[in-house]
């Protein structure tokens, strides 16, 4: 995979034979020995006392950048790019600026920063080189993005599915439920009407029998016979009896006023006679 080519370009400066400090009197032994912290705060001592010589803000820019403090490089380089009047220094700070927004992961800027640099100098291979390398970067990321919203709205709709099937599945379910249920209440219910239906007929055929009790006539009387021979008529035969229907208070009349009869011909019959007459036979009413 093809690197981003980093050129990090010091300024030259002539350093003040006052000063005494060690940081101050050689930071760009410094930074060459790879004491970049160290550099940093000599540049940066530098930079404040000397506010007009922007080689000191350059160089601390490109301390901050081997420390991977890209904002402290960024500002760096965006104040020199603005107060640089050479056309040269404004090159290197916007292909530094360029640099620190490509590893900061801000591949629009860096891609416009390297366009700003290619513009001062056409003939920078570098620049070129890691403009086209971010904007591959850009268009790699896009499709990146792409391809994750695709998979989140495909892992939306799937979820969307297997909630749909979830609900239907559930509902099925409960129509299962509901439809057994109902069925075990059609059958109770069924079960209920049997039995009701049987208690009520052994009901009716015990109100039937009971109802036919009722309506059955008895015979009360009994079978009346005549203590004497039966009386014949005079041609010397026997008198027809004569059925009629009769009712039930008639019949239990009839069998009560015989029984009397019959009780009375019993107690007659055991009388002594009378003037030695015999006996009458027949009925006295």
């Amino acid at each position: 995979m093809k690197t981003i080519v980093i050129t990090l370009f010091l300024a030259a400066f002539i350093f003040i034979a006052s000063f005494n400090s060690t940081y101050a009197s050689n930071p760009d032994r410094l930074y060459k020995k790879g004491q970049y912290k160290e550099a940093l705060s000599a540049y940066e001592k530098l930079d404040i006392e000397n506010p007009k010589d922007i080689s000191y803000r350059y160089n601390k820019g490109c301390a901050a950048y081997q420390l991977k403090d890209y904002k402290t490089a960024q500002s760096a380089f965006a104040s020199v790019y603005q107060r640089a009047k050479d056309n040269n220094m404004r090159f290197k700070a916007a292909y530094n600026l360029g640099d620190t927004a490509f590893q900061a992961g801000d591949m629009q800027s860096a891609a416009s920063f390297y366009k700003e640099a290619l513009r001062m100098n056409p003939q920078s291979a570098d620049a070129r080189y890691n403009l086209e390398l971010s904007l591959k970067k850009i268009k790699e990321d896009e499709e990146k993005k792409k391809q994750q919203q695709q998979n989140q709205q495909d892992n939306k709709n799937q979820e969307m599915k297997d909630k749909n099937k979830q609900n239907q599945q559930d509902k099925n379910n409960k129509g299962t439920d509901q439809q057994k249920t109902q069925q075990d209440q059609k059958q109770q219910d069924k079960n209920g009407n049997d039995n009701q239906n049987k208690q009520s007929g052994q009901q009716q055929g015990q109100d039937r029998n009971k109802q036919q009790q009722h309506q059955q006539p008895q015979n009360l009387s009994g079978e009346l016979k005549a203590i004497n021979p039966a009386q014949q008529n005079k041609e010397g035969k026997d008198e027809p009896d004569r059925q009629q229907a009769k009712s039930p208070d008639k019949v239990k009349a009839e069998a009560l006023l015989g029984n009397i009869q019959e009780d009375r011909s019993r107690f007659l019959q055991h009388q002594a006679p009378e003037n030695n007459q015999a006996p009458k036979s027949g009925k006295y009413w």
